[in-house]
């Protein structure tokens, strides 16, 4: 007898995306296994940001692979299915290996007058630095990958922390440091919202 895998989805259950697609054999352990895992990876936040909202993700099967089919090829088509229409994964490889390649394939093209091509002296500096013309262009907060709160955060982190509660109960609700909450609070780190 052949064993079955199934490429699976975890979605939110409020709107109903698709935010994480991965491969299993027995799909009720492994979504139990998701709730409870402790790694430090963009999907653990994104479950554990659900939980805080008193919220489980659910796991839908996408594909069942039998056969001489490689589950490999099914789960790197429906991962790049997903990215071609916009889901919002939390997926860190293409699929398929477990392999983290997100470096492969830079989010932003560095062409070759790049800063790390250039002479020191030839470096725009002051209000002629590219930040300060085009700030728009600048991978910041939500925008960044591995961030794991808003800017919706941000501003109830301050709220918070204004009104008179702790930076540790404010850390242990976020699931972040003590220090980034310091950091947040003072406007050491989220300086662009206000």
């Amino acid at each position: 007898m052949q064993m079955t895998t199934y490429i699976y989805g975890l979605r939110e259950p409020d709107t109903m995306m698709i935010r994480y697609i991965g491969k299993t054999t027995d799909p009720h352990r492994r979504w139990l296994n998701h709730l409870c895992e402790k790694s430090k990876t963009h999907r653990r936040n994104w479950i554990l940001s659900l939980k805080r909202r008193g919220l489980e993700p659910e796991i839908v099967v996408i594909e069942e692979v039998t056969g001489a089919w490689p589950w490999q090829e099914s789960e790197r088509f429906w991962i790049a299915f997903a990215l071609k229409n916009g889901w919002p994964l939390v997926n860190m490889t293409s699929g398929g290996d477990g392999v983290p390649d997100w470096a492969s394939s830079p989010k932003r093209h560095y062409g070759d007058d790049h800063w790390s091509r250039r002479k020191p002296e030839s470096l725009a500096r002051g209000d002629a630095n590219g930040s300060r013309k085009r700030p728009e262009s600048i991978w910041r907060g939500s925008r960044c990958k591995s961030s794991k709160i808003t800017e919706r955060d941000v501003m109830t982190i301050r709220a918070r922390a204004a009104s008179g509660e702790s930076h540790q109960s404010i850390a242990l609700d976020f699931v972040i440091s003590r220090r980034n909450v310091w950091n947040i609070v003072n406007r050491r780190q989220w300086k662009h919202v206000n």
